[in-house]
């Protein structure tokens, strides 16, 4: 797969972060481009509807006319890009399957949990309600065993599950900033999620939402 002709599409606040940060751990292999979530106006020129009918981000065209949607496909579409560090189970084994059911649980059973501890409380970064403990005491099983969700070592998962865990749970309840997010007891999610969060790749894209969030939130209160 041809990297050079990849085009990441992204926007704030949107599930854009996996893809943004597996893109600056790969390098300059793939363009990212930065549309305008009011009128869908790519940096490239393009309108966001005219390349997907469902004008949905994060977006990633593989290659003119070729486009996938969701998250997870796209880091799977972008593991070949990944520097040599990564972990990437052979297809057809059990770590592939693995893997994939990382990424399932990321969007899936944790995502879920995540909106239902926010249905109860504004304060989500305190917010263990029930489905929500059991995964990160799930997850905190796993990391007990290995520094990374994956026994082979980093790799797309830790990125997707982060993201996740990220977005959900570092918004303040103003939703105009973030916070530090605290596992409680849960020592080893807690080291883990510290850890990827000081990586140079997870850095500079959260910093380089943050300045452009801090600019829409102005030009907004500028109207």
């Amino acid at each position: 797969m041809d990297g050079a002709r990849m085009k990441l599409y992204w926007s704030p606040w949107t599930h854009s972060l996996g893809p943004q940060i597996l893109a600056y751990e790969a390098g300059t292999h793939i363009t990212v481009i930065q549309v305008d979530p009011d009128t869908g106006n790519a940096e490239d020129g393009r309108v966001l509807e005219d390349i997907d009918p469902f004008g949905v981000l994060p977006l990633l065209e593989v290659v003119e006319g070729a486009t996938l949607r969701e998250p997870g496909a796209i880091l799977q579409a972008m593991i070949a890009l990944a520097p040599s560090e990564f972990y990437t189970p052979p297809s057809d084994t059990i770590d592939a399957f693995r893997l994939a059911q990382w990424l399932e649980f990321g969007a899936g059973r944790l995502a879920s949990a995540i909106q239902e501890a926010a249905d109860h409380t504004h304060n989500r970064s305190d917010a263990m309600h029930t489905s929500l403990a059991r995964c990160v005491g799930w997850m905190d099983v796993q990391l007990g065993m290995r520094p990374y969700l994956m026994s082979g070592g980093y790799s797309v998962a830790d990125i997707h599950v982060w993201a996740h865990l990220y977005r959900g749970l570092s918004v303040d309840a103003s939703g105009d900033g973030h916070r530090s997010v605290r596992f409680g007891h849960h020592s080893n999610v807690q080291r883990w999620y510290d850890a990827l969060g000081g990586r140079p790749a997870f850095q500079a894209v959260l910093a380089g939402e943050s300045r452009i969030s801090q600019a829409v939130v102005r030009l907004a209160a500028a109207r």
